[in-house]
């Protein structure tokens, strides 16, 4: 009986409405924190050739889901949501904390990159604009991981089939990349150690 109300306490806590989407929030972030140790320990303690298609499987695996999701109806924490006028002093509290709570999950540099590329990919730009709103988007790509990615190219105009064909591109053009990063990255931590033991040891 014990675990059979258990049980169901589980069901009503994941059926509030807000609450299964928060937990897809808080895991989706700890699979980000646990991607970026995975591509520094695979560079840092394998080889690249070894990182490149473990961490690509991982991003492809990872933008399918998160394309699952979406369509689920899970929340894009880098939207917008205006405040209304005059709103009373308790709800703009809840809604800044909010708001720190949203930069923090997605990523300053994020949070900050599509503000500032809003503009820039309005899918209805001609001429050079247009070289600017791909070379924008291609940017974005190849920086950030699946959320941001899927954000702007929602914000660019894409959907359906076409979205999730970018999407997964767009995992081509950020592994690498970040491949890249954590070797620089590892390569100066290895420098620092090297010249810290040679301090102490003087």
């Amino acid at each position: 009986m014990a675990n059979l109300r258990a049980d169901q306490i589980t069901r009503d806590f994941l059926n509030k409405p807000g609450r299964t989407h928060a937990i897809f929030v808080v895991a989706w972030k700890a699979q980000s924190i646990l991607a970026s140790i995975a591509f520094i320990a695979l560079v840092a303690f394998s080889s690249l050739l070894m990182a490149l298609p473990i961490m690509l499987v991982w991003a492809l695996a990872a933008t399918v889901v998160y394309a699952v999701a979406r369509s689920r109806g899970y929340p894009d924490l880098l939207e917008s949501n205006p405040m209304t006028a005059g709103a009373p002093v308790g709800e703009r509290a809840r809604s800044m904390a909010f708001y720190c709570a949203r930069v923090w999950f997605s990523g300053l540099n994020a949070f900050v990159y599509t503000r500032a590329s809003r503009n820039a990919l309005s899918p209805s730009h001609r001429g050079w604009r247009n070289v600017v709103r791909y070379a924008v988007l291609f940017a974005g790509l190849m920086f950030f991981g699946v959320a941001t990615s899927e954000h702007l190219l929602r914000r660019a105009g894409f959907r359906g089939r076409a979205l999730l064909q970018m999407s997964l591109m767009g995992a081509f053009l950020n592994v690498p990349y970040r491949i890249l990063v954590s070797a620089a990255f590892t390569q100066l931590l290895w420098q620092v150690a090297h010249v810290l033991t040679a301090t102490a040891s003087i």
